[in-house]
């Protein structure tokens, strides 16, 4: 993986940039930067000049944030340091933003990062993954003698003790923002409870639907419908869990919102208000369904809800109070709403697209005789 040749090398160009090729340039020129910083980093690795090496993987990945394959140098890079915790962080970025991208290399780090947190199930996958990508290299040979040793690990079903320590974890990190690990936490204690000889799976129905929340931060939706399928509500009950069936039909809700199954969704919605009348959230996401459909007058009572409910959502249902007003012509209280939205958020994605509308509510419609 360190020796990455780079797509545009360290070659300058020369010659004038005529005005329409400029923004181009501008755009070669971030890349050129980020490569030549990414190169600098590679020569500190080599040189076992960790705190440099790191300093140089950020600036390459400051100017290049959707490049997820500089993060699994950083990660590296934190891992020879001994900071573990944020190499794992490094690696699990890197992957979301980048699935596709890893060798061997960066494999046997992320390996031996899970196994070092006890996630062992997780460890195993990741071994299994270096030795089915090249059956006859040294990693391969050291994920063999990890994979017999997870395996005499896990010959023993865990007991009720050992899964509560992974959900804990999960918990805390998860109170930590420390999201893409506590998904592995989560998913540590599903895996464990599968090895169990009967039902029911210890924690299984929390794990899922934290794992699901946490998916559903990040849109995997499809995965966290999945998970959410197979909860158990009625047990969560009986077990008088911290996590209610109303709880599992928000997190529902808001999957199915995302992926635009805007039916469902509603239903599971309107369920979860009719439980939970003062359900901010849920009033925020109906109006946003309410919104998508066409439906502006329902949308405007629920964001509205919403607002008066929970502050945090105010940036978001001022804007599609905004779209709301904007598709049912009422010129003057749509204009209020975008300009709240770019009054707070002037440089967030969300302010720039209510600055769009509101251009064009200023441009003046042509009528045709």
């Amino acid at each position: 993986m360190l020796k990455r040749h780079t797509a545009l090398g360290l070659v300058m160009a020369t010659g004038a940039f005529c005005a329409a090729g400029l923004a181009r340039a501008q755009e070669d020129s971030q890349a050129l930067s980020a490569d030549a910083h990414l190169v600098l980093g590679i020569d500190c690795f080599k040189d076992k000049k960790y705190d440099e090496a790191i300093v140089e993987f950020r600036i390459a990945a400051n100017a290049r944030p959707a490049d997820g394959s500089i993060l699994h140098y950083l990660g590296a890079a934190y891992y020879e340091k001994g900071s573990y915790d944020e190499s794992l962080i490094q690696f699990k970025e890197g992957l979301a933003l980048a699935p596709a991208f890893g060798d061997e290399f960066s494999f046997y780090y992320v390996a031996r990062l899970y196994y070092r947190n006890r996630l062992y199930c997780g460890a195993r996958g990741w071994f299994t993954r270096i030795i089915e990508q090249n059956p006859n290299s040294k990693f391969s040979g050291e994920a063999r003698r990890f994979v017999a040793e997870i395996d005499a690990l896990l010959a023993t079903p865990a007991e009720n003790a050992t899964i509560d320590w992974y959900y804990d974890r999960g918990l805390t990190e998860s109170q930590n923002r420390r999201h893409l690990i506590a998904e592995d936490y989560f998913r540590e204690v599903l895996a464990l409870g599968e090895r169990r000889p009967a039902a029911p799976r210890w924690r299984s129905n929390e794990s899922r639907y934290y794992l699901a929340h946490l998916l559903n931060k990040r849109d995997a939706c499809a995965e966290a419908l999945a998970l959410l399928d197979k909860v158990d509500s009625e047990a969560l009950t009986v077990s008088r869990s911290a996590v209610t069936p109303a709880d599992v039909t928000y997190q529902r809700g808001f999957a199915l919102a995302r992926l635009d199954r805007w039916d469902e969704a509603r239903k599971a919605l309107v369920q979860v208000i009719t439980e939970i009348p003062n359900h901010a959230f849920a009033h925020y996401q109906l109006g946003r369904v309410e919104w998508a459909t066409g439906r502006y007058d329902t949308a405007i009572v629920h964001l509205t809800e919403a607002q008066m409910l929970e502050r945090s959502l105010g940036v978001g249902c001022d804007y599609y109070l905004g779209c709301c007003h904007m598709q049912r012509g009422e010129t003057a209280a749509a204009k209020s709403r975008f300009e709240s939205v770019i009054r707070l958020c002037p440089t967030d994605e969300i302010g720039r697209q209510a600055r769009q509308h509101l251009n064009q509510l200023a441009t003046p419609v042509e009528k045709h005789p």
